[in-house]
């Protein structure tokens, strides 16, 4: 069954752009019959959270958050009212769910840019490895002069210009050390602060009006082999992950 199916069979109001779909099916039917925990930003009427609740299975648990939640509370979903972009609101809640974490966190908030790139900045501690953060909606990012603010082709303070900086990051080994070269000058180095930030962050795929983030801690080491038994790399082809310190 496909998220559209089970999309098809909700009792409660549910808002979605048709190639989100595909999008879910894609990147989080790997919690089908895991009972993951989910923190949805954005729950309106309960729909997107019957929605989850009934695609991955017994035992699912969302937590909601809206700044003028209509849903009610169910068996599967916590609500909880707050504003997305208010950083004390995310320091106290951070506190209260910091030693459980979350499998999900799907952002379908107010879609203000600083609002997006804030709940980010503020959850990614909270996403477990191997857990999936998506933004949806990311469209605003490119709206200049209407709806929201931040928005615009290119505009630095846009979410999604945000998200293309950690692209970097993915591969901040290589900014460190070059193979068969060595180490290399700390003026090219990647963003120290969002490497220590952003740790355990494995990909991003950009869609339309979807950003998706993935999280491994468990990541394997950065290390060149080769399939003949008879080959051995030397420390410039398989660096030490101290060639990689910040």
């Amino acid at each position: 069954m496909t998220f559209f199916d089970t999309f098809n069979t909700l009792e409660l109001p549910c808002d979605k752009l048709l190639h989100y779909f595909d999008i879910y099916d894609t990147w989080l039917s790997k919690f089908k019959g895991k009972s993951p925990r989910v923190l949805e930003i954005g729950v309106k009427h309960g729909g997107s959270a019957e929605l989850w609740y009934k695609h991955f299975g017994e035992g699912t648990h969302i937590t909601g958050i809206d700044l003028n939640p209509i849903a009610q509370d169910a068996e599967y979903l916590t609500l909880l009212q707050g504003n997305q972009g208010d950083g004390d609101f995310w320091d106290t809640f951070i506190k209260q769910h910091g030693d459980t974490g979350f499998d999900i966190i799907l952002d379908d908030g107010s879609h203000e840019n600083a609002h997006q790139i804030l709940t980010l900045e503020k959850l990614w501690p909270l996403l477990r490895s191997n857990g999936v953060f998506l933004c949806e909606d990311t469209h605003t990012s490119y709206y200049e002069g209407v709806r929201v603010k931040g928005g615009g082709l290119k505009n630095p303070a846009s979410f999604t210009e945000y998200a293309k900086n950690l692209l970097d990051l993915i591969s901040d080994k290589h900014t460190y050390f070059a193979l068969g070269v060595g180490k290399t000058p700390d003026s090219v180095h990647a963003d120290t602060e969002l490497m220590r930030h952003y740790e355990g962050l494995k990909s991003l795929h950009f869609y339309d009006s979807v950003i998706v983030i993935e999280k491994d801690n468990n990541q394997p080491p950065f290390k060149r082999v080769n399939s003949s038994k008879d080959v051995s790399y030397g420390p410039l082809a398989s660096p030490a992950p101290e060639d990689f310190s910040i």
